[in-house]
Order: C-alpha cells, then structure tokens, then sequence
C-alpha cells in the first residue's frame, strides 16, 4: 500500500491520498453483502474521498450513492457498475472502462 504522499517522476505528489479507503472500498465489493445493507448502511454512511483505486477491478459493483469526489480510477474496470446518484467530482477517470456503466444522476 502506498503512503498518504509519494513521489511521481522525483516530485512529491501535492494532495495527499488515502490509500486504505481505496482497499476498503475494493474489499467491501466483493465481499458479496446483501445489496440494501451494502448501499444504504455501509456506502452512504462511508467517505471514500481522495482514495487512489489505480487499477482497480470494480466491475459489476453497486457503488449507488456513493461519494468518490477527488478519487484516482486511473484506468479503472467499472464496466456493468451500478453508480447511480454517485458523487465523481473531480474525479480521474483516464483510461477508465466505462461499458454498460449506469451513471444515471451522477454528480460530475
């Protein structure tokens, strides 16, 4: 796991990153919890800004309500993702696979 800041090309990056909730939130979707509790008890009550998911295989989640502002989905899997009325301000979104992706009243 890296740490809160790191160095990109010898240069320190400027925000810092919260890489365990990047890990949590890859953890909990595929821990397979009954979709009502896992939306409604555990994604809206969570706060995964800054998470740095580089990589990340979150294909087929429900990520519904969710608030992933400021997050890095550097070529992110997020095909068939359920991210309806979900938060993805100033999100990095570079390279990411969006098929079949519903982001119907999604916060941009």
């Amino acid at each position: 796991m890296k740490p809160n800041r790191y160095l990109v090309d010898d240069i320190l990056i400027k925000e810092s990153i919260r890489p365990e909730r990047g890990q949590l939130l890859i953890t909990l979707c595929k821990s397979k919890l009954e979709p009502y509790f896992f939306v409604n008890e555990t994604l809206q009550e969570s706060n995964f800004t800054k998470s740095e998911l580089i990589n990340a295989n979150l294909r087929v989640a429900t990520l519904r309500d969710i608030n992933l502002n400021a997050v890095n989905l550097l070529k992110v899997d997020l095909r068939n993702v359920d991210a309806r009325r979900a938060s993805f301000r100033n999100v990095n979104l570079r390279n990411a696979d969006l098929e079949d992706a519903n982001f119907s009243f999604v916060d941009f």
